[in-house]
């Protein structure tokens, strides 16, 4: 463009000569504006203007470079002055660059270029503009959800890893970094070791990770300690830092932290943490590696199961762990509490001895007393026999006597033989028996001898009989009844009572009845409407429960009844091998024997079975 002298040849704009000197202010301006300021840079390498340090350690530099082909500005990280420094270092960093470049999922940063210039080696990567997790841990606070699914995803990375074969070994939030959209990406393998080579260069505690996020076994070295499950560890130290705000295991100097790794429990999680995270992140630090999750996999698939609102697979430690973690983390109370449970374990072991002592003396009390209660129904039933006045309170009195040290079947049959004899007395200087018993009269005492029941003939066609309780030492004739009944038909007649003599069941010629002689009431009456038994050895057999309301009676026809009064129904047992002559309950009331003269059928009543002996 050509203009005038008063116009500028470049943008046509009228020329100020005095006060510009003819230069044209706007194309200075213009120019001024499209010319960027150089930015300051701190070097080449391999094509890469280095812009800035984005972190320094002993594994070497991490840059923020700007890469010339294709344009982009990438993470660049070097190893300056590697020619003078040992051959394990120059490896660990080849190390570093060959597993990060085996990898390549979503949440691992991915891996550019590797190679070296003038000696100097280095590796680029994406540049993660958003922060490491370090930075944005209060972040998270009370974002329950927000912590699974990061846990979750960075897991799942993890896990990807391991199936190829590389272990991290320096897990923390500092090496989770976050990219533009929020992506987080798992960084810095280090520490990395290629699992199935031989080579670990790892040598001290410093080279092995950051204390606070190392699994207990890395501490105490030997191989083998590296595994997949010291990851998992570093994975549910960052769990329960993002859900407490704190790392679990902390303190001023290494050694503190190394001391809690292995001796301590780390705290309880805050009460307002959802149950199952915090049971998760138990799981996953566990100081026995075979007690952790499995695998990576398996701890994100359980955060997943939370999120979903399912069950998770860990569970809650028993309440003995609990206590015993309780302990471990306040050890002035333990010895306080071993010393408490020391005192009551004396005290315990002291009654336990005392127990054992009086269970053995009372065992052979016991067997003294059966000895002696055998020792007095013997002397009882020997002079049985004998003709002398007094002899029934006598002998009855032993018999009591045994009764009381010892209840058995023997003290109560023997009472029932003595009552069964006539009372003897002297009558001009001769011995006269009275109450003699006729033809089906009995008599059956209660199981402590202090009552009896009587039935016996009122007439000699032994059509009227009377039934009745009274105290045992009572004369045989006119004695005070506590209970009577009257009777009439036939002769035929088997009765029964329990134990502490309140229930009585009788059957004669024409009914059976079920009598509490406490409350003098009819219970119940059995076939009230049968016709007439025939002789003794074919009628009705009645038996009683030592102690509970169950009845048993034989009918006619050989068929084993039962009734559980008063609420239950009557009901059919058994039909018996053969006609039944005798009825009889064992002591305990377990067993009901039957006898048929040939041979004994037996039913046990809790069972409901029939056998034969």
């Amino acid at each position: 463009m050509t203009g005038s002298p008063n116009t500028c040849p470049t943008c046509g704009a009228t020329l100020d000569a005095e006060r510009t000197g003819g230069v044209c202010a706007a194309c200075l301006l213009m120019g001024a504006a499209d010319e960027a300021p150089a930015e300051a840079t701190l070097g080449r390498l391999a094509g890469h203007e280095l812009i800035e340090v984005i972190a320094r350690g002993g594994m070497g530099i991490v840059y923020r470079a700007r890469q010339s082909d294709p344009v982009r500005e990438v993470a660049l990280k070097a190893l300056p002055g590697a020619e003078l420094m040992r051959e394990e270092a120059r490896q660990r960093f080849r190390i570093e660059a060959q597993a990060m470049a085996r990898l390549q999922h979503p949440a691992i940063v991915p891996i550019y270029e590797l190679g070296e210039e003038d000696g100097t080696p280095f590796f680029t990567m994406k540049l993660a503009a958003g922060g490491c997790l370090a930075g944005h841990i209060g972040d998270y606070k009370g974002k329950w959800r927000e912590i699974a699914e990061l846990i979750a995803t960075i897991a799942d990375a993890v896990h990807y890893a391991h199936e190829r074969g590389v272990l991290h070994r320096d897990l923390k939030p500092g090496n989770v970094l976050f990219d533009e959209s929020g992506q987080a990406l798992v960084s810095d393998f280090g520490l990395a070791k290629i699992m199935g080579e031989e080579a670990d260069l790892t040598r001290t505690i410093a080279l092995m990770g950051t204390p606070n996020y190392m699994a207990p076994e890395l501490t105490r070295g030997g191989k083998g300690a590296a595994t997949t499950a010291c990851d998992v560890w570093s994975l549910g130290v960052m769990l329960y830092e993002l859900l407490a705000g704190q790392q679990p295991f902390r303190g001023d100097n290494l050694a503190t932290i190394l001391r809690q790794l292995n001796e301590s429990e780390p705290e309880l999680l805050p009460r307002e943490v959802p149950r199952d995270l915090a049971i998760i992140a138990g799981k996953a630090l566990q100081k026995t590696p075979a007690r952790r999750y499995a695998s990576a996999q398996d701890l994100a698939e359980d955060l997943r199961r939370w999120l979903r609102g399912e069950a998770i697979q860990a569970r809650s430690q028993p309440l003995m762990e609990q206590c015993w973690r309780w302990l471990r983390r306040h050890p002035v109370w333990a010895a306080l509490l071993l010393l408490v449970v020391a005192g009551i374990g004396m005290v315990i072991s002291r009654e336990r001895v005392l127990a054992r002592i009086n269970a053995e003396t009372e065992a052979k009390n016991a067997e003294l007393r059966v000895a002696l209660s055998g020792a007095l129904v013997e002397q009882a039933a020997a002079r049985r026999m004998e003709a002398y006045m007094g002899r029934r309170p006598l002998l009855m009195g032993m018999l009591k006597q045994a009764a009381e040290l010892a209840p058995t079947t023997r003290a109560r049959t023997a009472a029932a033989s003595l009552l069964s004899l006539p009372e003897a007395e002297v009558i001009s200087n001769k011995i006269h028996y009275r109450g003699k018993k006729s033809m089906g009269e009995a008599v059956i005492p209660t199981a402590d001898l202090q009552r009896r029941l009587t039935y016996r003939n009122m007439d000699a066609e032994q059509t009227h009989r009377r039934i009745s309780l009274t105290a045992v030492d009572a004369p045989m004739e006119n004695a005070e009844e506590l209970w009577h009944l009257e009777l009439s038909g036939s002769s035929a007649l088997s009765a029964d009572l329990s134990d502490s003599g309140r229930w009585v069941a009788f059957a004669n010629g024409s009914k059976t009845e079920l009598w509490d002689t406490e409350e003098n009431k009819q219970i119940g009456v059995i076939d009230p409407d049968a016709p007439t038994f025939p002789t003794v050895g074919k009628a009705w057999l009645v038996d009683l429960h030592p102690t509970e309301p169950l009845l048993s009676w034989v009918d006619r026809e050989g068929v084993l009844w039962s009734w559980r009064f008063p609420q239950e129904e009557r009901r059919q047992v058994a039909k018996l091998t053969a006609p039944a002559i005798g009825i009889v309950s064992s002591p305990s009331g377990a067993e009901i024997a039957i006898s048929t003269g040939v041979s004994v059928d037996v039913w046990k009543v809790r069972e409901g079975t029939l056998g034969n002996r």
